[in-house]
């Protein structure tokens, strides 16, 4: 049986692309593969954050392309699931809403999965409008993370499935020996405002004697920050050299509070590394960690950040049982080979319901 996977695909990588382009390379149990439609956007991209700009006619001309080719797809006849994915924009709703409509005329099912943390980003009477329609149009709902499973299992009747992000074995550590003191904390990703990275250069006037690493593609915002000695900013850089980060730094700094945040890959590769997680009180990240595997703090607290670094720079002990809790977390919870088995669960209960 096939499913079809309906997701932008890169280029540019990042976000549901990487993602989407990840899942398409992996064996599915259970008899499953996957067929793709691409959702690429054909105007201009945005490259922080979670914005996305783009022309009138191109997007036209896009989802009209994006309709066409599932109808195409629907022709292989072991085609049996759609699997939509959208970060609940209003357009993306929308053109979905019309996908489910497809599938259903091709008589297949049709899941939509919300790449998203859903409370913080339904806020607006049209969101609201089109994420319920959607929802009740599908034949289930798969979301990233506690706080959106919640809200729509009071919002639709449909079943929902709970199912994270993931990272392949290989990137798990086999364990590691906490250092007697804190000397880099290290954040990867976009380095923008809306990822608290002002808030990691605030904090880091308090430290002086820690080195602050902020790896990923620099926004404006941040350039232009004033920023202290023991702050450094790498720009993007190869992905061989953002492992041997993850191995050489003694915590990871996570203090988001971008609105389409729903499960972070890169606070997901902190943890199978082994290092101790300060984290925001936002999308998944209080999941993740569970205090466990690190402190969670308010979003926008730069007191409380400060206090969290405070109470973990020279607590060797704490940062080692955080250290053992992210490795074992991420081995039991969120590797390809479990979450895959989650998605072809939920392909088998659609055909099947």
């Amino acid at each position: 049986m096939k499913a079809v996977l309906m997701a932008p695909l890169p280029p540019p990588v990042g976000g549901i692309a990487s993602w989407a382009d990840s899942l398409l390379h992996r064996e599915f149990p259970d008899g499953w593969t996957l067929l793709s439609v691409d959702e690429k956007i054909l105007g201009i991209r945005e490259v922080y954050g979670d914005g996305t700009r783009f022309r009138f006619w191109d997007e036209v001309r896009r989802t009209f392309g994006i309709w066409l080719n599932l109808w195409k797809a629907l022709s292989d006849k072991e085609a049996r699931v759609v699997h939509a994915n959208t970060s609940a924009t209003v357009p993306g709703m929308f053109r979905e809403l019309v996908s489910a409509a497809i599938a259903h005329l091709r008589r297949r099912r049709f899941l939509i999965e919300y790449h998203c943390t859903l409370p913080n980003e339904i806020r607006s009477k049209g969101k609201h409008f089109f994420f319920k329609r959607l929802s009740r149009a599908a034949d289930g709902v798969i979301v990233l993370n506690e706080a959106s499973a919640d809200y729509a299992r009071a919002r639709t009747k449909k079943p929902v499935y709970l199912i994270p992000n993931f990272i392949e074995s290989e990137y798990i550590s086999a364990g590691r020996t906490a250092a007697p003191r804190v000397k880099k904390a290290l954040y990867t990703g976009g380095v923008a405002e809306r990822k608290g990275c002002l808030d990691l250069i605030e904090a880091a006037k308090a430290f002086p004697d820690v080195e602050f690493i902020l790896m990923g593609r620099v926004a404006p915002e941040v350039e232009a920050a004033e920023k202290p000695a023991n702050v450094t900013l790498t720009g993007v850089v190869e992905r061989s050299r953002v492992l041997e980060a993850l191995t050489e730094a003694d915590l990871f700094l996570f203090c988001s509070r971008m609105s389409s945040e729903g499960f972070s890959v890169s606070l997901t590769e902190a943890m199978a590394a082994g290092l101790p997680c300060i984290v925001t009180d936002w999308a998944a990240n209080a999941d993740m960690v569970e205090g466990k595997g690190g402190i969670v703090i308010p979003i926008a607290d730069v007191e409380a950040l400060k206090d969290a670094l405070g109470r973990l720079i020279d607590d060797a002990t704490k940062r080692q049982q955080m250290s053992d809790f992210c490795i074992r977390k991420v081995r039991e919870n969120y590797t390809d080979s479990i979450i895959l088995k989650q998605y072809a669960a939920a392909y088998t209960a659609a055909v099947t319901k």
